[in-house]
């Protein structure tokens, strides 16, 4: 066998390979990403409830800023959980 058909065959099968991990990985890192953005839609739900509540008592005039900044706190919560999600995966798919 000449060297170009056995270089063509581990190419192949690198491909092949690769296109298996990556299926593997797209699942979850499908399931990553609904995970996370679950959890962000619920903490910005309840940042909406608390607005709307704010509104509907008129006693607080700041209602927005509040909105506003229970939005950063949910989006930097969130940020900041990103690396003990990877730590997960990594532990869960034993990658150091």
């Amino acid at each position: 066998m000449g060297e170009q058909v056995v270089t063509e065959r581990i190419q192949r099968k690198l491909e092949e390979a690769n296109a298996t991990v990556q299926q593997h990985l797209a699942g979850i890192q499908d399931h990553v990403n609904f995970t996370m953005q679950e959890r962000l839609n619920r903490s910005l739900m309840v940042c909406q409830d608390k607005f709307e509540a704010a509104k509907l008592q008129k006693m607080k005039t700041d209602a927005t800023q509040e909105l506003e900044s229970c939005v950063n706190r949910s989006i930097d919560d969130s940020i900041r959980a990103l690396p003990y999600v990877v730590q997960q995966m990594k532990s869960t798919l034993n990658i150091n």
